[in-house]
């Protein structure tokens, strides 16, 4: 078998004598410009695509959007942390709910399924009484993820089968009973 053509270079030759790393550089130092024209396309079909799609998710929610944080600005979370994006509020517990629940509201929307009124996972976990909806066993409050047995948000008809993304369609579940239910209907029975 041949090697690279280049000085000081064992590899295996791939194209015109060089080896893949040579012969990829010297690819790129000789169609510079239909490179850098390829880049600019892509980028601006993307940009205009998640403009397009930003705008109208924007434009859909703005009301709900509108009374979810007027419902955020009358709670209790004292009045430095009331300002918006700080870090202050980032750290308390009330902002890293709010900021879960609307991880969860924004994949639901990215699934296309129908979605409530705003909830935040501790209401729910709550209202289970700190019981895994899967397996029936009590849940420790104090553990979180990536533990195993930590609380996790499930839905019973999962986001993949269509199902909402509502207080009636979620429940508590152990990280581990949820993960291994996947998007079924119905969890896996251990054997």
């Amino acid at each position: 078998m041949r090697s690279c053509v280049h000085v000081d270079c064992d590899r295996p030759a791939h194209a015109k004598g060089m080896c893949l790393k040579h012969y990829k550089a010297a690819y790129r130092a000789t169609n510079q410009e239909r490179i850098a024209a390829y880049r600019a396309a892509w980028r601006a079909e993307n940009l205009e695509r998640t403009a397009t799609y930003d705008a109208a998710y924007h434009a859909e929610n703005r009301e709900r959007h509108a009374a979810y944080y007027a419902a955020w600005q009358v709670t209790d979370v004292g009045k430095e942390a009331r300002a918006k994006g700080t870090a202050t509020y980032r750290a308390t517990a009330h902002g890293k709910a709010l900021r879960t629940a609307a991880w969860a509201r924004r994949r639901a929307l990215k699934a296309g399924v129908s979605i409530g009124e705003p909830f935040t996972n501790t209401a729910i976990f709550d209202r289970a009484g700190w019981v895994c909806g899967l397996c029936g066993l009590p849940v420790d409050r104090d553990l979180a993820w990536p533990n195993p047995a930590s609380a996790s948000l499930d839905h019973a008809i999962p986001l993949a089968k269509g199902g909402a993304h509502s207080m009636a369609n979620v429940q508590l579940a152990h990280l581990k009973c949820n993960l291994s239910k996947g998007s079924r209907l119905t969890a896996r029975r251990p054997t």
